[in-house]
Protein backbone atom coordinates (compact mmCIF):
# COMPACT_ATOMS: atom_id res chain seq x y z
CA UNK A 1 0.00 0.00 0.00
CA UNK A 2 1.48 3.19 -0.54
CA UNK A 3 2.25 5.48 2.05
CA UNK A 4 0.43 9.04 1.66
CA UNK A 5 1.98 12.10 1.10
CA UNK A 6 2.19 14.46 4.62
CA UNK A 7 0.61 17.63 3.63
CA UNK A 8 2.87 20.49 3.23
CA UNK A 9 3.31 24.21 1.92
CA UNK A 10 6.64 25.93 1.42
CA UNK A 11 5.89 29.64 1.87
CA UNK A 12 7.48 30.98 -1.38
CA UNK A 13 8.53 35.19 0.15
CA UNK A 14 7.93 37.35 -2.66
CA UNK A 15 7.54 41.41 -3.07
CA UNK A 16 7.53 41.79 -6.96
CA UNK A 17 6.76 39.44 -10.00
CA UNK A 18 8.98 37.24 -11.17
CA UNK A 19 8.04 33.97 -13.44
CA UNK A 20 10.83 31.91 -11.83
CA UNK A 21 8.31 32.17 -8.52
CA UNK A 22 7.75 28.12 -7.97
CA UNK A 23 3.65 27.77 -7.63
CA UNK A 24 2.59 24.25 -6.60
CA UNK A 25 0.31 21.92 -4.71
CA UNK A 26 3.71 22.26 -2.24
CA UNK A 27 5.41 25.85 -2.89
CA UNK A 28 2.65 28.79 -1.52
CA UNK A 29 3.56 32.32 -3.12
CA UNK A 30 2.90 34.83 -0.29
CA UNK A 31 3.06 38.36 -1.31
CA UNK A 32 5.22 40.14 1.70
CA UNK A 33 4.86 43.54 2.79
CA UNK A 34 1.17 44.08 0.95
CA UNK A 35 0.15 46.54 4.21
CA UNK A 36 3.03 48.63 3.06
CA UNK A 37 2.22 48.29 -0.89
CA UNK A 38 -1.30 48.23 -1.37
CA UNK A 39 -0.91 49.58 -4.47
CA UNK A 40 1.63 46.64 -5.57
CA UNK A 41 -1.00 42.96 -6.53
CA UNK A 42 1.06 39.95 -7.57
CA UNK A 43 -2.03 37.86 -7.85
CA UNK A 44 -0.90 35.34 -4.84
CA UNK A 45 -1.75 35.16 -1.07
CA UNK A 46 -0.83 38.62 0.99
CA UNK A 47 0.20 38.67 4.44
CA UNK A 48 -2.25 41.57 5.39
CA UNK A 49 -4.88 39.50 5.84
CA UNK A 50 -6.36 38.06 9.03
CA UNK A 51 -4.13 38.05 12.01
CA UNK A 52 -0.74 39.71 10.45
CA UNK A 53 2.35 41.91 11.19
CA UNK A 54 2.15 42.90 7.71
CA UNK A 55 3.41 46.32 8.57
CA UNK A 56 6.28 45.54 10.02
CA UNK A 57 7.75 43.57 6.97
CA UNK A 58 10.24 46.78 6.18
CA UNK A 59 12.27 45.15 9.40
CA UNK A 60 10.82 42.13 10.10
CA UNK A 61 11.08 40.86 5.66
CA UNK A 62 10.37 37.22 5.48
CA UNK A 63 8.90 36.73 8.81
CA UNK A 64 5.82 38.60 8.27
CA UNK A 65 4.95 35.58 5.99
CA UNK A 66 6.35 33.33 8.69
CA UNK A 67 3.33 34.98 11.00
CA UNK A 68 0.93 34.63 8.89
CA UNK A 69 1.30 31.27 8.30
CA UNK A 70 1.34 30.56 12.54
CA UNK A 71 -1.69 32.40 12.72
CA UNK A 72 -3.81 31.47 9.24
CA UNK A 73 -2.89 28.91 7.54
CA UNK A 74 -4.84 25.49 8.34
CA UNK A 75 -5.05 22.02 7.32
CA UNK A 76 -1.28 21.57 6.85
CA UNK A 77 0.97 18.55 8.54
CA UNK A 78 4.24 20.03 7.97
CA UNK A 79 5.56 23.78 7.01
CA UNK A 80 8.17 25.58 5.21
CA UNK A 81 9.89 28.92 3.99
CA UNK A 82 11.81 29.64 1.54
CA UNK A 83 12.42 32.95 -0.91
CA UNK A 84 11.04 33.74 -4.72
CA UNK A 85 14.76 33.54 -5.76
CA UNK A 86 15.94 30.61 -2.72
CA UNK A 87 15.20 27.01 -2.55
CA UNK A 88 16.26 23.87 -1.17
CA UNK A 89 17.60 21.35 -2.99
CA UNK A 90 16.62 18.32 -1.73
CA UNK A 91 19.05 16.47 -4.34
CA UNK A 92 22.03 17.45 -2.48
CA UNK A 93 23.56 18.62 1.24
CA UNK A 94 26.09 20.66 -0.73
CA UNK A 95 27.72 23.95 1.47
CA UNK A 96 28.16 25.68 -2.30
CA UNK A 97 25.22 27.33 -3.62
CA UNK A 98 23.67 26.13 -6.72
CA UNK A 99 22.56 28.50 -9.27
CA UNK A 100 20.07 27.76 -11.58
CA UNK A 101 18.28 29.72 -14.75
CA UNK A 102 14.96 31.46 -13.95
CA UNK A 103 14.15 29.36 -17.41
CA UNK A 104 14.83 25.59 -15.64
CA UNK A 105 13.96 26.32 -11.77
CA UNK A 106 10.12 25.02 -12.53
CA UNK A 107 11.88 21.83 -14.48
CA UNK A 108 14.56 21.69 -11.48
CA UNK A 109 13.93 18.40 -10.20
CA UNK A 110 15.99 19.12 -6.82
CA UNK A 111 12.47 20.59 -5.83
CA UNK A 112 10.63 17.94 -5.03
CA UNK A 113 10.77 16.87 -1.40
CA UNK A 114 10.53 12.72 -0.52
CA UNK A 115 7.51 11.95 1.84
CA UNK A 116 9.94 10.08 3.39
CA UNK A 117 11.61 13.33 4.43
CA UNK A 118 8.70 14.55 6.69
CA UNK A 119 9.13 13.43 9.55
CA UNK A 120 8.23 14.56 13.66
CA UNK A 121 11.07 16.37 15.35
CA UNK A 122 13.22 16.82 12.38
CA UNK A 123 13.87 19.82 10.34
CA UNK A 124 15.61 20.67 7.01
CA UNK A 125 17.58 23.78 6.72
CA UNK A 126 19.67 25.02 4.55
CA UNK A 127 23.44 23.73 4.87
CA UNK A 128 25.92 25.24 7.27
CA UNK A 129 29.04 27.04 6.14
CA UNK A 130 31.85 27.31 8.53
CA UNK A 131 33.32 31.28 8.73
CA UNK A 132 36.74 32.34 9.51
CA UNK A 133 35.43 34.64 12.49
CA UNK A 134 32.41 33.79 14.88
CA UNK A 135 28.69 33.94 13.72
CA UNK A 136 28.72 36.90 16.15
CA UNK A 137 31.32 38.60 14.15
CA UNK A 138 30.00 38.09 10.99
CA UNK A 139 26.42 39.30 12.06
CA UNK A 140 27.66 42.70 13.06
CA UNK A 141 28.60 43.23 9.10
CA UNK A 142 24.22 43.80 9.08
CA UNK A 143 23.42 44.76 12.58
CA UNK A 144 24.93 46.78 15.69
CA UNK A 145 26.79 44.89 17.89
CA UNK A 146 24.66 46.45 20.90
CA UNK A 147 21.81 44.76 19.09
CA UNK A 148 22.87 41.38 19.50
CA UNK A 149 23.75 41.91 23.05
CA UNK A 150 20.54 42.89 23.70
CA UNK A 151 19.31 40.18 22.01
CA UNK A 152 21.63 37.95 24.36
CA UNK A 153 20.04 40.03 27.15
CA UNK A 154 16.28 39.28 26.31
CA UNK A 155 17.14 35.44 25.81
CA UNK A 156 18.82 35.47 29.32
CA UNK A 157 16.21 36.89 31.19
CA UNK A 158 13.20 35.91 29.22
CA UNK A 159 14.09 32.70 28.03
CA UNK A 160 17.18 31.36 29.85
CA UNK A 161 17.18 27.92 29.31
CA UNK A 162 17.99 29.03 25.25
CA UNK A 163 21.19 31.47 26.45
CA UNK A 164 23.83 28.60 26.62
CA UNK A 165 22.78 27.63 23.00
CA UNK A 166 22.29 30.82 21.66
CA UNK A 167 26.12 31.78 23.47
CA UNK A 168 27.63 28.35 21.39
CA UNK A 169 26.07 29.11 18.67
CA UNK A 170 27.03 33.30 18.18
CA UNK A 171 31.14 32.46 19.22
CA UNK A 172 31.10 29.53 17.01
CA UNK A 173 31.78 29.68 13.27
CA UNK A 174 29.19 27.48 12.22
CA UNK A 175 26.22 29.50 10.60
CA UNK A 176 23.01 28.49 8.37
CA UNK A 177 20.97 31.09 7.08
CA UNK A 178 17.59 33.18 5.47
CA UNK A 179 14.84 32.17 7.40
CA UNK A 180 14.61 29.19 5.27
CA UNK A 181 12.98 25.57 6.95
CA UNK A 182 10.62 22.72 6.52
CA UNK A 183 9.38 21.58 9.82
CA UNK A 184 6.17 19.73 11.50
CA UNK A 185 3.41 21.94 12.10
CA UNK A 186 3.66 21.23 16.03
CA UNK A 187 7.48 22.30 16.08
CA UNK A 188 6.18 25.05 13.61
CA UNK A 189 3.71 26.45 16.07
CA UNK A 190 6.12 25.92 19.31
CA UNK A 191 9.23 27.48 17.44
CA UNK A 192 7.03 30.58 16.65
CA UNK A 193 5.63 31.50 20.12
CA UNK A 194 8.74 31.16 21.16
CA UNK A 195 10.44 33.71 18.09
CA UNK A 196 7.55 36.07 18.11
CA UNK A 197 7.67 36.47 21.90
CA UNK A 198 11.69 37.24 21.98
CA UNK A 199 11.08 39.37 18.89
CA UNK A 200 8.26 41.50 20.79
CA UNK A 201 10.42 42.25 23.70
CA UNK A 202 13.46 43.19 21.32
CA UNK A 203 11.61 45.66 19.54
CA UNK A 204 10.86 47.37 22.86
CA UNK A 205 14.83 47.70 23.31
CA UNK A 206 16.45 48.44 20.33
CA UNK A 207 16.55 52.05 18.99
CA UNK A 208 15.62 51.66 14.74
CA UNK A 209 16.21 55.23 14.33
CA UNK A 210 19.74 56.12 12.60
CA UNK A 211 19.74 52.70 10.90
CA UNK A 212 20.38 52.82 7.16
CA UNK A 213 21.41 49.31 6.08
CA UNK A 214 19.99 47.44 9.34
CA UNK A 215 16.57 48.42 8.95
CA UNK A 216 16.08 44.32 8.19
CA UNK A 217 17.18 43.98 12.00
CA UNK A 218 14.29 41.37 12.86
CA UNK A 219 14.99 39.86 10.08
CA UNK A 220 18.60 38.74 10.44
CA UNK A 221 17.63 38.00 14.34
CA UNK A 222 15.36 35.34 13.18
CA UNK A 223 18.33 33.67 11.12
CA UNK A 224 19.65 33.74 14.75
CA UNK A 225 17.27 32.13 16.47
CA UNK A 226 15.97 29.48 14.30
CA UNK A 227 19.25 27.64 14.71
CA UNK A 228 19.04 27.68 17.99
CA UNK A 229 15.86 26.50 18.67
CA UNK A 230 16.67 23.72 16.69
CA UNK A 231 19.67 22.95 18.61
CA UNK A 232 18.21 23.51 21.97
CA UNK A 233 15.24 21.24 21.06
CA UNK A 234 17.48 18.46 19.96
CA UNK A 235 15.55 18.48 16.46
CA UNK A 236 17.39 16.38 14.07
CA UNK A 237 19.25 18.73 11.56
CA UNK A 238 18.68 17.76 7.46
CA UNK A 239 21.18 20.00 5.81
CA UNK A 240 20.38 21.12 2.38
CA UNK A 241 22.20 22.72 -0.22
CA UNK A 242 20.67 26.15 -1.34
CA UNK A 243 19.32 27.02 -4.74
CA UNK A 244 19.90 30.49 -5.87
CA UNK A 245 18.12 31.81 -8.74
CA UNK A 246 19.54 34.34 -11.43
CA UNK A 247 19.29 35.16 -14.98
CA UNK A 248 21.75 32.92 -16.74
CA UNK A 249 22.17 29.81 -14.12
CA UNK A 250 25.72 27.98 -14.06
CA UNK A 251 25.87 25.09 -11.97
CA UNK A 252 27.14 25.20 -8.10
CA UNK A 253 29.40 28.05 -7.04
CA UNK A 254 33.16 26.61 -6.88
CA UNK A 255 31.65 23.31 -5.02
CA UNK A 256 35.27 22.03 -4.19
CA UNK A 257 36.51 25.15 -3.26
CA UNK A 258 34.04 25.82 -0.96
CA UNK A 259 34.24 22.34 0.95
CA UNK A 260 37.94 23.01 1.21
CA UNK A 261 37.54 26.61 2.42
CA UNK A 262 35.42 25.32 5.00
CA UNK A 263 38.02 23.32 5.98
CA UNK A 264 41.04 25.80 6.55
CA UNK A 265 38.36 28.07 8.58
CA UNK A 266 37.67 25.60 10.83
CA UNK A 267 41.35 25.22 11.28
CA UNK A 268 42.17 28.70 11.52
CA UNK A 269 39.33 29.66 13.57
CA UNK A 270 40.10 27.05 15.89
CA UNK A 271 44.14 28.45 16.61
CA UNK A 272 43.09 31.76 16.45
CA UNK A 273 40.70 31.32 19.04
CA UNK A 274 42.98 29.52 21.67
CA UNK A 275 43.35 31.58 24.55
CA UNK A 276 40.30 34.15 24.09
CA UNK A 277 37.29 34.60 26.29
CA UNK A 278 34.39 32.71 25.02
CA UNK A 279 31.66 34.85 26.63
CA UNK A 280 29.06 37.15 25.13
CA UNK A 281 28.41 38.84 28.21
CA UNK A 282 30.42 41.88 28.29
CA UNK A 283 30.87 44.83 30.56
CA UNK A 284 31.68 47.00 28.39
CA UNK A 285 28.25 46.84 26.15
CA UNK A 286 26.48 46.21 29.98
CA UNK A 287 27.92 50.31 30.41
CA UNK A 288 26.22 51.41 26.78
CA UNK A 289 22.85 50.00 27.45
CA UNK A 290 22.82 51.95 30.68
CA UNK A 291 23.96 55.24 28.81
CA UNK A 292 21.73 54.74 26.67
CA UNK A 293 18.94 54.03 28.96
CA UNK A 294 17.89 50.75 27.69
CA UNK A 295 16.34 48.65 30.08
CA UNK A 296 15.66 44.53 30.02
Amino acid sequence: MEKRKPRLKILVACHKADHAIRQDDNYMPIQVGKALHPELNLGFQCDNTGDNISEKNGSYCELTALYWAWKNLRDVEYIGLCHYRRYFNFRSKSCAVKNVSRDCIHSFNGLEINAEWLKPGEVILPSFNYLPYSVKCDFQNTVLAQDIYILYKIILKYSPDYSGVLEKYLIGNRRSGFNMFIMDRARFSEYCDWLFMILGKLENSVRLTGYTSYKRLFGYMGEILLPVYCMKNRLKIRERQLIFVDEAGGGNRFPGIKQVRNLLNRAAFRVGNVGRSQKIQDDYWDLYLKIDDIKI
